[in-house]
């Protein structure tokens, strides 16, 4: 079968086996996250309380710490692993809307400039692992240029291999929320055809949206998901929320306006072509 014909059907089995993983995925990375989640809370607490009076926890509390840190992990990469599938599925199960050429160029050149921007350009806030960087300016644009499913990929995959990359793990409440962002702002461009006759009203209106956009993404969804994920501390989690989502709303006023203005510019004006006779 040709990628034509492959494109032009719907594909229920496939979406029906992505669902079955979807769920097992989901099912099983609550099972370990709920299982370790009061354990590896206490020995912390235990682990804390002796180095605070200036002692060492024995090596049995750390291998088990490790060890139900590496549980908790598992399940935490598992319950969005499982959202993956289902997302799967659904462009799966209609491949000629979903799977253009366009689009999955778009996801794969995103990604990569947002995992560069965040990973090397990237300058230190002064509030820990929150950096600035540019790369949600590049996300708004391909989001708004490619649609929402290209900005979701684009958030998801990019800011994955940026953690891969740093070592410091992969911090799923993050992850999810580039993610959210580019679908977000995805939806919000195609309701305003953001990438023609940006300017005036569209590029305020555009402004606006991304505001309330970042403030939602990181000043609420990505604390509340630290809070439930990893237990973070309350005021440490929206501290770190508020000064991202200050970073992020400058950068993309700054480079996504910029890159918006240029791509409507490059656009061929309506009536500016004629016919060749």
């Amino acid at each position: 079968m040709n990628d034509k014909n492959f494109q032009q059907k719907k594909h229920p089995v496939l979406l029906a086996i992505f669902l079955v993983l979807a769920v097992a995925a989901i099912v099983a990375g609550l099972i370990l996250f709920f299982k370790t989640k009061a354990p590896l809370k206490e020995i912390n607490e235990a682990i804390a309380k002796i180095e605070e009076t200036g002692g060492e926890a024995a090596e049995e509390q750390y291998a088990l710490r490790d060890t139900l840190k590496g549980t908790n992990s598992v399940g935490i990469f598992l319950m969005p692993l499982g959202a993956l599938f289902i997302l799967g599925g659904i462009l799966l199960f209609n491949a000629k809307r979903a799977f253009t050429v366009k689009t999955i160029v778009s996801i794969a050149i995103g990604s990569a400039l947002f995992f560069v921007l965040g990973r090397f350009v990237a300058i230190p806030s002064g509030i820990p692992n929150t950096n600035i960087s540019l790369q949600y300016g590049v996300l708004s644009f391909i989001a708004g240029v490619f649609g929402p499913i290209a900005g979701t990929l684009t958030g998801l995959i990019g800011h994955f291999f940026i953690d891969l990359s740093f070592g410091w793990g992969l911090w799923w409440s993050y992850i999810l929320t580039s993610a959210f962002f580019g679908l977000a702002m995805g939806v919000v461009a195609k309701l305003m055809k953001l990438d023609k006759d940006f300017k005036g009203v569209k590029l305020a209106t555009f402004n606006g949206a991304q505001i309330l956009v970042n403030l939602v993404s990181w000043a609420v969804i990505a604390p509340i998901l630290d809070i439930i994920i990893y237990q973070e501390p309350t005021k440490k989690a929206f501290t770190q929320g508020i000064v991202a989502a200050g970073i992020n709303i400058l950068a993309t006023a700054v480079l996504g306006t910029i890159l918006f203005l240029a791509w409507s510019a490059a656009q061929p004006k309506a009536g500016s072509l004629k016919e060749e006779e």
